[in-house]
């Protein structure tokens, strides 16, 4: 029944995560995970990352901030702003690959989750 209880809080707090990460238009089930796992680490995370969406000014639908042409009205997008452009390419103007560590903070979630459910089933925080 505890383990039942301990699942249940963990999906709600990834849920969480999980739906501010896709308003943002990010993956809806690897930050579901992420905030299930360690939620104090996700939910800041999640909250300072930048959306990878904007608004078409023609039509006011999102769309991914690299488009060039908006995929419900087909009408040419403003370049993005300086600014932003920046953050995401190198100085040819060639997107930049960041190295993803939701690897590593699965497991690190998985390793403190089975260490707070040891310490629940054997007592020895009392």
């Amino acid at each position: 029944m505890e383990l039942f209880v301990l699942f249940f809080w963990c999906s709600v707090l990834g849920l969480i995560t999980g739906l501010i990460a896709r308003s943002k238009g990010l993956s809806f089930w690897g930050w579901w995970f992420y905030g299930g796992f360690i939620f104090i680490v996700a939910l800041p995370h999640v909250l300072f990352t930048r959306s990878v969406l904007r608004k078409c000014p023609h039509c006011a639908e999102s769309v991914k901030f690299e488009a060039v042409v908006c995929r419900h009205c087909a009408l040419t997008l403003p370049l993005p702003q300086p600014a932003k452009f920046e953050a995401n390419h190198n100085d040819d103007g060639e997107a930049t690959k960041r190295k993803s560590l939701v690897p590593a903070v699965l497991i690190f979630g998985a390793l403190v989750m089975a260490i707070l459910l040891f310490v629940y089933r054997t007592g020895a925080y009392r």
